[in-house]
């Protein structure tokens, strides 16, 4: 049992030594976090110099869009203003200069009514004159916002309505208050922006040891976006630094919930569930959760201790098949399958995997020198029958 132990803390250094690249589902693309998670391993400057700029960049673009669009909104209004009619005064004064110069002329001015009216009176007073001259009846658009020119007075200026001047003034204030609601506006992260935000100052408080304040900020960052896979990963070897494992649990049991395809979560599962010596909810956890085996051997490598720590030699033998068939310089693997087989008491079939863990130069001195003595043991046995 002790030797199978050996092997899970030997499985937890391959996890650590692989720490960047991503287990189970690659689409994730976060780091990896070996089981016993000691944080000694900080991202790279290159990836926190890549974050600064990415936010600047954002900032930097909230800010040209808000000025672009303040500056619109202004040139919009300066043109509406510029196209505002005349004063009322300035009429009123050309009207009356030209009935000084024109007196023997009566003067007809046009009613306060809307161009619509006005063009309806132009068009039935032309209708009586072309039925005394026997011709057609041009038809004329009204011109939006000014009052036609009376056909008996050729001489009398143009007006404009009341109504258009103050659908004008409406328009204008109209402008004034967008203006006014885009300055007010601000620029808003998204939750998964705010959620890595977050967690970046909670990393940074980290590195400072201020470790209640690094949670508070990690918790804070997985409100945001329970999806966060970085922050739950730091959040969980925080707590199993801190010995709060059942808190760890919990953080995982979620991260499972959130995001299933992401195998290193059920992995972290089940060695809380070996180390607790809950070895059935550890094989249950990892055959729920399960990758495939070409995504993640390691996985399906502790799945195969697990099955030895419950003594299911003959499934545990046949995970390390399936591995070896994927990687046959793995001599920790063929150790571990000829435990089995010599437990299952295939004698021979145990002395050759003994003989092929030697034969890959690939084990520490303890697994070596331990195959060895038992390859000695087995063919001692094996002369002796």
């Amino acid at each position: 049992m002790s030797l199978i132990n050996q092997m899970l803390s030997d499985l937890d250094q391959r996890q650590a030594g692989n720490s960047d690249t991503v287990s189970g589902n690659p689409e994730y693309g976060t780091p990896q976090i070996a089981a016993v998670f000691p944080l000694n391993k900080r991202p790279s400057r290159s990836y926190i110099k890549y974050a600064f700029y990415s936010i600047v960049i954002l900032l930097l673009s909230a800010i040209t869009w808000f000025s672009y669009s303040i500056y619109s909104r202004t040139q919009q209004t300066a043109a509406v203003n510029n196209a505002a009619p005349a004063k009322p005064q300035t009429v009123k004064k050309v009207v009356t200069q030209q009935q000084k110069s024109k007196p023997r002329r009566t003067q007809k001015t046009l009613p306060l009514t809307s161009a619509k009216n006005v063009a309806t009176d132009n068009t039935l007073k032309k209708a009586r004159l072309s039925k005394r001259v026997d011709r057609p009846v041009p038809v004329q658009v009204p011109v939006t916002g000014l009052a036609q020119r009376s056909p008996e007075n050729t001489e009398q200026p143009v007006t404009t309505s009341v109504s258009e001047s103050s659908h004008d003034m409406q328009n204008n204030a109209e402008i004034s208050s967008d203006i006014s609601a885009v300055q007010k506006q601000n620029y808003q992260l998204s939750p998964r922006q705010l959620a890595e935000v977050t967690y970046q100052k909670g990393y940074q408080l980290l590195n400072q040891n201020k470790v209640y304040s690094a949670e508070v900020k990690l918790q804070l960052a997985l409100e945001h976006d329970p999806k966060h896979i970085k922050a739950r990963e730091m959040l969980t070897a925080l707590y199993l630094r801190m010995g709060r494992k059942v808190e760890a649990a919990e953080v995982l049991a979620k991260g499972l919930l959130y995001v299933p395809g992401y195998s290193n979560f059920a992995k972290l599962q089940a060695r809380l569930f070996i180390d607790n010596n809950k070895v059935d909810r550890a094989v249950t956890t990892l055959l729920k959760y399960k990758p495939a085996l070409s995504a993640d051997p390691d996985y399906y490598a502790l799945l195969a201790a697990s099955y030895q720590r419950q003594k299911n030699h003959a499934a545990a033998a046949g995970v390390y098949v399936k591995l070896l068939k994927q990687k046959p310089r793995e001599g920790i693997w063929w150790v571990g399958m000829a435990i089995s087989l010599e437990a299952l008491g295939k004698t021979k079939q145990a002395r050759d995997a003994y003989e092929k863990a030697r034969q890959t130069g690939t084990l520490n001195p303890l697994f070596s020198d331990y195959s060895s003595q038992r390859l000695k043991q087995l063919q001692a046995v094996g002369e002796s029958e």
